[in-house]
Parts: C-alpha cells; structure tokens; sequence
C-alpha cells in the first residue's frame, strides 16, 4: 500500500488558485447551458427554421440533424423546409406514428414524399385552353345548325 501512496504523491500537482477570467468563463459557459444551448454549436437561421418547424420528440438529436443539413445542398434544404407543413398535417392524421428522427427525414430524402409540387402556370393555361377548344366542338358544343 506504500508503493501505491508513494506513486501517487509523486503525481500531485501543487495547486493553483483561478484567475477572475476563468471564473467568468466558467459562469457564462453555466449559464448557456442552463439555458439549454450548446456553446460550441451555433445553427444557422435556416436549420433553426427546419429544427422547430419539425415534429421532435426527446430522442432526436439536433447536433446529428445539423450535421446531415450542412451537407445538403442548398435547393435540398429548400424543399425540405417546404416538406415540412405537409408532412405535419401526415403525423397529425396519424394517431400512433412515431415522428421519424430528423436526420433520417433528410437523409434518406423522405421530404421528397411531401413536397409542394412546382406549379407550371404556362402548363396550367395551355391545358386550359385545351379544354376550352376541346368542350366548344365536342359533346358540350353549343348546336347552331
């Protein structure tokens, strides 16, 4: 047991008292994650927009989702910020889903399933003037004979 106090003796460090700034830093780095925030992270405002627009539940990992949404490109991050009113309105309806994690969603692409399609306005009035021309000569066509 000798052996063992005298190796630790030789390991002790005389002590130190702190500095006022690391007492300062000690307490802001308290108080931010009291607050609940990590200091070392800072999210960009588009990820917070996802991040809280986002179905969660205590599991899911917001440092993991940070890091799959940097690696996505920006058009990626777009649609999947569009995807996220639709696939709300999808867990609403559903009274025993488990959200999925939100790395999984932007991984694996599942914003795709719920997004806003693009509206083609030319396409919309094109095959409006088709049906027009089509129900003036068709069945529907007014009989001047």
């Amino acid at each position: 047991m000798k052996k063992v106090d005298d190796a630790l003796a030789a390991c002790k460090q005389p002590a130190r008292p702190e500095t006022e700034a690391e007492t300062e830093t000690e307490a802001e780095t308290e108080r931010v994650l009291s607050a609940g925030a990590d200091p070392s992270r800072n999210f960009s405002k588009d990820f917070e927009e996802f991040w809280s627009g986002y179905p969660k539940d205590p599991l899911m990992s917001k440092k993991r989702t940070h890091d799959t949404w940097r690696r996505m490109a920006p058009v990626e991050r777009a649609k999947a910020l569009a995807s996220l009113p639709n696939f709300r309105a999808f867990v609403a309806a559903q009274k025993d889903y488990r959200t999925l994690h939100a790395w999984k969603y932007l991984t694996e692409g599942r914003y795709e399933g719920f997004a806003v399609p693009e509206i083609d306005e030319a396409a919309v009035a094109a095959a409006k003037d088709r049906a027009h021309r089509l129900l003036k000569r068709g069945k529907y066509a007014e009989n001047h004979e």
